[in-house]
């Protein structure tokens, strides 16, 4: 038997650009209120991807990549949220990572900007689902060790991508005393996937459940890449897959006729 491990990454539950369930529960105490009409294209393309994630297996780790939720978004003074309310972020990530049907949950922080300037929303998720969290984390999976850490170098073009993965393995062997022996290096943050591999370690960024939103849309073009990373453990042995999308132009971009 092996362990079969779901790792999903930037969330931003809360932001019209992120994933978002079709059914959300708005007010303390009032009965559940249908969220259809307000969930946009994009999120019902998202959402279809994320059912059909959930459904491909039976999954007995979820390992959680931080930007669980959108937080307030300050800079844009929250106009591109659903909901600016901590608590509704907070609860429907939670019933979003639900649905994979993972028995263990184990998070870390996101970036302090969404999700950790007042307390950590991403610590908040991991409590309702009983998980474990912490700022990064060493997770032990059939003696296989994985270091989970959101925050890694962005960069715009594909061919530097690797240097932020390369310089962490390679820190890693120098600082064995204090990290221990390291296989697997999981990171988030960029919202593009990318991965190296060198003398018997990976190092992965995992992709992410939210679009261009406005503070990319202001900057120079990048594309994101959207889905999540499986892991086969058994035996300190692995395999791995990546399952990934693009947001297609027809809900990714606006277009009008002139």
């Amino acid at each position: 038997m092996s362990t079969k491990v779901l790792v999903v990454g930037d969330m931003h539950v809360g932001s019209v650009d992120a994933i978002m369930p079709p059914i959300v529960n708005m007010y303390e105490g009032e009965e559940h209120r249908e969220m259809e009409l307000r969930q946009n294209e994009l999120q019902k393309h998202l959402f279809k991807k994320w059912k059909a994630m959930c459904e491909a297996d039976d999954y007995d780790v979820c390992l959680c990549m931080g930007d669980l939720t959108e937080g307030m978004n300050r800079k844009d003074a929250g106009s591109n949220n659903w909901t600016n309310e901590p608590r509704i972020q907070i609860e429907t990530a939670a019933e979003l990572l639900k649905m994979t049907g993972a028995k263990k949950f184990f998070g870390i922080q996101g970036s302090p900007y969404h999700t950790g300037l007042e307390g950590s929303m991403d610590e908040d998720v991991l409590k309702l689902l009983g998980g474990t969290f912490d700022e990064d984390l060493v997770v032990k999976i059939e003696g296989l060790r994985i270091h989970m850490k959101h925050v890694t170098g962005v960069a715009s073009v594909p061919h530097t991508r690797s240097t932020s993965l390369h310089k962490d393995i390679n820190n890693a062997l120098t600082e064995v005393e204090t990290f221990g022996p390291l296989d697997i290096h999981l990171r988030g943050h960029t919202h593009y996937f990318h991965y190296v591999g060198w003398e018997g370690k990976l190092g992965i960024i995992a992709p992410g459940w939210k679009a261009r939103d406005p503070f990319l849309r202001r900057r120079p073009i990048i594309g994101n890449d959207s889905g999540y990373i499986t892991l086969d453990i058994s035996n300190k042995k692995f395999s791995w897959d990546a399952k990934t999308f693009k947001i297609p132009s027809s809900v990714g971009v606006r277009e009008v006729e002139a």
